[in-house]
């Protein structure tokens, strides 16, 4: 899996979407780290994913919570309510 910079996400993005690629990205919420990949180069033994019926899950596949491990880094509130003024 390979992690993005902040100036790779946008042509990555750009890139996928123009070649029509169908994709998912985990992007922090900085905006300046993401793993970018494509759906058919996802290992089903590392991810499963299931959008509206387009899944790699296997036939049968009941959904189940597998342990996902989370690294929150928190911001200052004054950082947080700064970002919703700068979105028109």
């Amino acid at each position: 899996m390979h992690l993005f910079s902040q100036t790779d996400i946008i042509k990555e993005l750009n890139n996928l979407g123009k070649y029509r690629k169908e994709f998912i990205f985990i992007i922090n919420y900085q905006g300046d780290e993401a793993y970018i990949l494509e759906l058919s180069d996802i290992d089903p033994d590392l991810i499963l994913y299931d959008f509206n019926g387009v899944t790699n899950c296997p036939k049968g596949h009941k959904n189940i919570s597998l342990p996902i491990t989370w690294k929150p880094q928190f911001i200052p509130f004054s950082e947080y309510r700064h970002s919703f003024s700068i979105i028109p």
